[in-house]
């Protein structure tokens, strides 16, 4: 694989990594009042309601009310600090391009390339990873610590 056919490859198709799929911050608070515990909350709120417990219905919905958007505090918080620390990660691998071995970034990766598997590499990839006649999603190799090369089929 030389530079030039990968550079052309990512202008035509892209970069070499998964999309995460946006979720809107309205459904996330929704989904704090789904759930065991908020439906039964909820059935309970209503039957204080139909016979007129008033103060248990404010307590109730008080209760609803904090555990939801507590929840969704929470939850923001978790996906800012996800966020972070996706950014900070970047995987590095050792492929053959121009005939040279050159350490580059995942994303980076085309169809095509060679790659060089060392103990502990992770490589995550959107298209098939061929090593030799076997496929690589549907076959795991992995490396003792003496480079002893394994493999175990995948049903």
């Amino acid at each position: 694989m030389t530079s030039a056919a990968a550079e052309a490859y990512q202008a035509e198709k892209g970069y070499n990594e998964i999309i995460a799929p946006e979720v809107s911050k309205f459904w996330i608070l929704v989904g704090m009042f789904r759930g065991t515990m908020p439906y039964m909350l909820e059935l309970a709120l209503v039957i204080a309601a139909a016979v007129g417990d008033w103060p248990d219905v404010g307590i109730i919905g008080a209760m609803l009310l904090a555990n939801g958007f507590l929840g969704f505090k929470e939850e923001m918080e978790c996906l800012e600090a996800l966020a972070k620390l996706t950014q900070t990660m970047e995987s590095k691998v050792t492929c053959v391009r121009d005939g040279i071995g050159i350490s580059i970034p995942t994303r980076l990766l085309v169809p095509g390339d060679i790659i060089m598997l060392t103990n502990g590499l992770l490589v995550s990839t959107r298209s098939d990873v061929k090593l030799g006649p076997y496929n690589m999603l549907s076959v795991l190799f992995f490396l003792d610590s003496f480079g002893a090369l394994y493999k175990i089929s995948i049903l």
